[in-house]
């Protein structure tokens, strides 16, 4: 009888292990893709507040038109709160940007979300032909 609770006992405990090691591990996933979507809904945010600094007048603290003008300060002006890490590159709790490209009427962004791989980059564009927004989100790889 006592032979039968030992390997009782143990069996539970072998259980109880495996499930505990399983449920942090599926924690710690849930973590990384929380962080994930947070840095792609910072990049979002900065996409909607590039149509704003796009259209503004260059002598009101805009673009004018030209997204190389502000290409020095486009980060904070696009996904405010952020701090400068080092030149250029901006970071928050989600993760660290920097910008890839700046062309007369459009950008791209990389996201580095916070302790996950890989990279995020948004390309924002504007057509001037049909005054339509191109807005795009893709990991690193896919973009190289």
């Amino acid at each position: 009888m006592a032979q039968q609770q030992l390997l009782l006992l143990i069996l539970v405990l072998l259980i109880t292990s495996f499930t505990i090691v399983v449920a942090v591990n599926i924690f710690g996933e849930r973590v990384a893709q929380s962080n994930r979507d947070a840095v792609r809904q910072d990049l979002l945010s900065g996409a909607t507040s590039a149509q704003v600094v796009y259209t503004r007048p260059a002598n009101i603290g805009g673009a004018g038109e030209d997204f190389t003008r502000v290409e020095d300060d486009l980060l904070p002006r696009l996904l405010a709160p952020i701090t400068e890490i080092e030149p250029g590159v901006w970071g928050n709790e989600n993760g660290i940007y920097e910008i890839v490209d700046v062309e007369e009427s459009s950008f791209s962004i990389r996201g580095i979300p916070s302790g996950s791989d890989p990279a995020l980059v948004l390309t924002v564009r504007f057509l001037e032909d049909n005054h339509e927004w191109i807005v795009s989100i893709a990991d690193q790889d896919e973009e190289s």
